[in-house]
């Protein structure tokens, strides 16, 4: 993969992207083009974030959720099929756990691939590499 701004592989056995958020529209372009470089290369893969805080007010624009949407209507089969999940990492404080709580049945059914929150980095590694298939 060519130097990805927004999917950096991580972890022991790759498949593993730390994913970071775009904040712009012409961000969000450059993210969906980097996933779909992902994508190309027909492997397993798992998303993680790391600790991010949740947007302010409205959070992303609708320029960039339909530029996510549209996307996604043309690659997610391939998306369903080839990513075996997203882990989210939270603080632990009861507010954070309950705002990504409530997060993560949307970004399921809008991305199709199962998501789950940690509250620590290292659990989110960790779930990334079980999620993965044995390599041989």
């Amino acid at each position: 993969m060519t130097n990805s701004r927004y999917f950096a592989p991580i972890g022991h056995q790759g498949g593993v992207y730390q994913v970071a958020l775009p904040q712009s529209l012409q961000q969000t372009h450059e993210w969906v083009a980097d996933l779909a470089e992902v994508l190309q290369q027909q492997q397993p893969f798992v998303m993680v974030y790391p600790n991010v805080p949740m947007p302010e007010g409205e959070g992303e624009s609708v320029d960039s959720r339909k530029v996510v949407t549209l996307w996604l209507k043309q690659h997610k089969p391939s998306l369903v099929e080839l990513c075996k999940g997203m882990v989210l990492t939270c603080d632990d404080t009861p507010a954070a756990v309950a705002e990504y709580g409530q997060l993560l049945p949307m970004l399921q059914a809008v991305y199709g691939v199962p998501v789950s929150l940690t509250q620590q980095w290292q659990h989110t590694l960790d779930q990334a590499e079980a999620l993965l298939p044995a390599r041989v």
